[in-house]
């Protein structure tokens, strides 16, 4: 398809005017609002978690009022490389949950103005408790 073909193509389909599109993530997964769009299919994979991840997205945003449905197609070949994804997907998992602990205590103090001190302390003594401490009678 001509670059006008593809343009005329994507722009029926975000107007609803046709109501399948088949297309590459590299073409369809950036800057493109789809939340019309509850149901997505991948046939193969890629080693690219982001542009995988961005593609999902541009059905999976704000305005969607369905549920999304996304389905991937691969062969047996393609393992590894399914492995590698959901090895990113994991790795992107946690560096979020770590981002947002890093950033708790941060934005806490931004918002209400305290921050959390903490004194921390090692004993290298024994302590011994005082009696009076101690006694019934306490």
């Amino acid at each position: 398809m001509s670059p006008d073909e593809k343009e005329a193509a994507i722009t029926g389909w975000l107007n609803r005017e046709r109501p399948i599109m088949v297309s590459k993530s590299s073409i369809m997964g950036w800057g493109i609002n789809a939340q019309h769009c509850a149901r997505s299919a991948f046939v193969g994979v890629t080693d690219s978690w982001e542009a995988y991840y961005q593609a999902v997205r541009r059905c999976w945003r704000f305005g969607q009022r369905r549920e999304v449905h996304v389905h991937i197609f691969t062969s047996e070949l393609e393992g590894a490389v399914v492995a590698n994804l959901k090895r990113k997907e994991a790795d992107a998992v946690a560096m979020a949950e770590a981002l947002s602990a890093e950033t708790r205590d941060a934005v806490r103090a931004a918002v209400t103005g305290s921050t959390r001190v903490v004194n921390l302390y090692n004993a290298t003594k024994r302590v011994q408790t005082p009696s009076w401490l101690t006694s019934e009678a306490a």
